[in-house]
């Protein structure tokens, strides 16, 4: 998956992560419409991964119970 694929408002949130992190790699799940992130920390290198829904927003998954 490439940046420039995504739909801008995950593009602009994306964006929102850069000044912190540097973007390591890009997953789509075209089943659930949601955008996995795999981000790396700038200052101390550790990894976030965020999941982000079509709309740019970040993705929780809820437990069923």
């Amino acid at each position: 998956m490439k940046f420039e694929d995504l739909n801008e408002k995950v593009q602009a949130a994306i964006q929102g992560y850069t000044e912190s992190y540097n973007v390591t790699a890009l997953a789509y799940n075209a089943d659930k419409k949601l955008t996995k992130v795999t981000l790396s920390s700038k200052s101390d290198e550790s990894i976030k991964v965020v999941i982000l829904d079509d709309a740019g927003k970040e993705f929780v998954e809820t437990a069923a119970e």
